[in-house]
């Protein structure tokens, strides 16, 4: 689990306090001859005693006395020692500032989803990854197809390719869904909208009578299509036009207690309705890509289906769009695998010369050395191979060198092809966020210092261009930065700490001759969206 920012940067208040002033003496007033109107007058013709002038010289030596004395103790009350003092300040001093920064307004946080959950696989009944395969990952079902299968490049990994014009069908026995709560969700990629009418995702339709037969289908109405959430009779359509040769991640959610049909798109709620019954369907096979019996004529799907999952729960809308959004997350805090992504997709990773150090709150995180073969690598970040697709880079660092990569993406392992150091240091100890847009486009960040925590957020949307957050805050944007032009290929590979043999070769901008990075990173995470402020606040505060 990520931690707090944890600098213990926190200075002591030193107060200095000065002496009282002594206080002013106060005069009766004056006569007429400028005598004090209260002083007896002496008469000059009677002599003076030993005996009156030394209890005179008495009293005003003891009035004297009393001044000096009230005045001494007056400092010494409001003046303790410097010891006192400083340990009373030390730890007012500290209470304030940890209240500061877990409820000031600084960090004050709106609501958030991320962190909120991860990728669950709480009462999954189903899981088809399809990488090279149709068996479910869950072995609780045999999938059997009426074709040879087709694999392509997939959002992760692999996917399921289906061509309509050979009707191909793939299915296994009933699942259990009639009446009860739960979510079908998957990433889909249509080539084409051939049929005319619906295109088929998941069905399950024993019988066709109302509320006893499921299916999920991209809709056409006139020349729009939609995605549909049916129980036969008694259907949701989604609100959004959707377009083709694009990936999109769809989630398909009936919550019992409420009666309630609703459908995610891309992470987000698309439409909702209350229904008048739950799912009937108690046998018939689950039918991936088709449905043969409820319409007449071809209504296979086309194109690509990949993660593809069945669970026996409504799965919360947070849940939905981290599953949807996350693309990896990195805590380096499993002891025994260190380098393991706890986000949907269990990225696969390569790392050199690296060693796994208390970071902060002495969580642990990953450092580096430095040197040309010191770097973490992961591979598959399908959002950062899309031109003007959002995306957010984020993590902690603790630099032990004023300069260095921090932050590589390229098409090739070794740092080249597409290329670019999304984020590092200038020579000087400048961050640096960049983006291609057919040139390099460079946001110059503020100044870091050594041995020192800071939180890192990048993000990028055509809406609001480059933005640059450190500690929270949005220090720096790039508004005209609206749009970036990515490799468009697959495989894509996301380095830290070092360019390899990028460094002088792609797209540098401000960052063209950077070196490796030598210091540690932590938390790092790769976002498909644009992370708002509630969201970049939520991860400093974790």
């Amino acid at each position: 689990m990520a931690h707090r920012k944890t600098e213990n940067d926190f200075q002591k208040s030193v107060w200095a306090f000065k002496p009282a002033s002594e206080p002013k003496t106060s005069y009766p007033p004056m006569d007429s001859n400028c005598e004090h109107a209260t002083t007896l007058k002496s008469d000059p013709m009677k002599p003076v005693s030993l005996w009156s002038s030394f209890r005179n010289g008495l009293v005003i030596g003891t009035l004297f006395g009393g001044i000096i004395l009230a005045a001494v103790l007056t400092y010494w009350l409001l003046s303790p020692s410097t010891t006192i003092e400083n340990q009373s300040t030390s730890t007012s001093t500290t209470t304030t500032s940890t209240t500061t920064t877990t409820t000031a307004t600084f960090f004050s946080c709106g609501y958030s989803c991320v962190g909120q959950t991860r990728a669950s696989t709480i009462n999954q009944l189903a899981q088809w990854s399809f990488d090279g395969t149709v068996r479910d990952n869950t072995n609780n079902y045999l999938t059997s197809t009426s074709v040879t299968p087709t694999f392509i490049t997939g959002y992760n990994n692999q996917a399921l390719f289906l061509n309509s014009t050979l009707n191909p069908s793939l299915s296994t026995s009933y699942i259990p869904l009639g009446n009860t709560s739960f979510t079908i969700d998957a990433w889909l990629y249509p080539t084409t909208f051939s049929n005319s009418s619906d295109q088929v995702l998941v069905s399950m339709c024993p019988v066709i009578n109302n509320s006893s037969c499921l299916y999920l289908a991209i809709r056409r109405n006139n020349s729009n299509h939609y995605l549909s959430f049916g129980f036969y009779n008694d259907d949701l359509w989604g609100a959004t036009i959707l377009s083709l040769n694009q990936w999109i991640h769809a989630a398909f959610v009936f919550d019992i207690s409420a009666f309630q049909q609703s459908i995610y798109l891309n992470g987000f709620l698309d439409s909702s309705r209350n229904t008048s019954n739950p799912l009937l369907a108690f046998s018939g096979n689950f039918c991936i890509g088709y449905n043969s019996i409820m319409f007449l004529g071809n209504t296979s799907f086309e194109g690509y289906i990949d993660q593809l999952s069945v669970s026996s729960r409504a799965k919360s809308s947070c849940e939905i769009l981290e599953e949807a959004s996350l693309e990896a997350w990195f805590t380096f805090e499993n002891v025994r695998l260190p380098l393991l992504d706890i986000g949907p997709y269990s990225l696969s990773v390569t790392a050199s010369a690296y060693t796994i150090i208390s970071g902060r709150w002495s969580s642990p995180a990953i450092s580096f050395t430095g040197s040309n073969t010191s770097y973490f690598q992961a591979i598959g970040f399908t959002a950062l191979r899309i031109s003007n697709h959002e995306f957010s880079i984020s993590f902690w660092v603790y630099p032990e060198s004023l300069s260095g990569t921090l932050v590589h993406v390229s098409s090739s392992l070794n740092g080249t092809g597409w290329c670019m150091p999304f984020i590092g240091l200038t020579g000087n100890g400048s961050l640096v966020a960049q983006i291609y847009n057919g040139v390099t486009l460079s946001l110059l960040g503020p100044n870091v210092s050594l041995s020192t925590w800071y939180q890192v957020v990048q993000t990028w949307s055509p809406a609001n261009g480059l933005q640059l957050y450190v500690n929270s805050w949005m220090t720096y944007s790039l508004s005209s930065a609206a749009s970036f032009l990515a490799s468009g290929s697959p495989p894509m590979y996301v380095t830290l700490a070092n360019s390899l043999f990028g460094s002088g070769n792609c797209h540098g901008g401000m960052l063209n001759s950077t070196m490796p990075f030598i210091g540690a990173i932590d938390d790092f995470r790769v976002y498909s969206r644009e992370l708002t402020y509630d969201d970049v606040c939520t991860i400093y505060n974790t």
